[in-house]
């Protein structure tokens, strides 16, 4: 009789054991992170106890891009530019269970000291610069404007002449070198002749010709034995180009 309560209270013993072990559990580390749109990817790990199976990874919203989908560790590369500072939750489940990391991502900011010069290369002072949502400055003797903390990719307006606004957008440079066309005369002008030979009456001829806009045509109307070509260029609109 004693054995036996001795073998019931050991049965008991073991019982509440079992039903004393540890839950099985699904962890991240870091569970947050900063980081700043451009930077590099950042490494995160789960722990899976008490369980067995593959830990799959996603991200909500869809910001930015994961080294792979499972796994034990990850890394979380941010996209290259946001507007304004995002939170992006970080998923990894396994064997029914689910935890998280919060990442938040901050926008890139850059000091911005740039120029401003005709198509000619000369400094425009006294010009009217604005990055939208800033105060307008006007451009140095030197062409010079700056602003501080701009969030990139950033945009320039540049007022010109009879109240004509420059939109340069998509700008990432901390010192962008942007020229816009002023003055009434136009300071580019270009003219070719040329004879072609062996042509027949009535035929088209076709020219072709490259500036830094593109590749152009010109066509004319042969003339039979041989053709004269005379070619007149102008530019007859503003130029404007930026530095990226």
């Amino acid at each position: 009789m004693k054995r036996a309560m001795i073998f019931v209270a050991l049965a008991l013993v073991f019982l509440l054991a079992a039903c004393g072990g540890t839950a099985p559990s699904l962890s991240v580390s870091p569970a947050t992170a900063t980081v700043t749109a451009g930077d590099g990817p950042t490494s995160f790990s789960a722990t899976l106890s008490g369980a067995s199976g593959t830990i799959s990874w996603s991200l909500s919203p869809n910001l930015g891009t994961l080294s792979s989908s499972t796994g034990p560790s990850v890394s979380y590369t941010p996209p290259a530019a946001v507007a304004s500072e995002q939170t992006v939750t970080l998923t990894a489940s396994a064997a029914g269970l689910s935890a998280s990391a919060t990442i938040t991502v901050e926008p890139r900011t850059t000091d911005v000291t740039g120029t401003l010069t005709d198509i000619l290369g000369h400094p425009l002072a006294g010009k009217r610069v604005v990055v939208p949502g800033r105060a307008p400055v006007t451009t140095g003797a030197d062409g010079g404007f700056s602003f501080g903390d701009v969030v990139v990719p950033y945009t320039v307006i540049v007022e010109g002449s009879s109240g004509l606004y420059t939109v340069f957008e998509g700008l990432t440079r901390s010192d962008p070198r942007v020229f816009i066309y002023e003055g009434s005369s136009l300071p580019y002008h270009a003219s070719g002749t040329g004879t072609v030979s062996g042509t027949h009456d009535g035929n088209t001829l076709s020219i072709q010709y490259a500036g830094d806009g593109g590749t152009y045509h010109s066509y004319f109307t042969s003339h039979a034995g041989s053709t004269n070509i005379s070619i007149d260029m102008a530019m007859y609109k503003p130029t404007v180009t930026a530095d990226l």
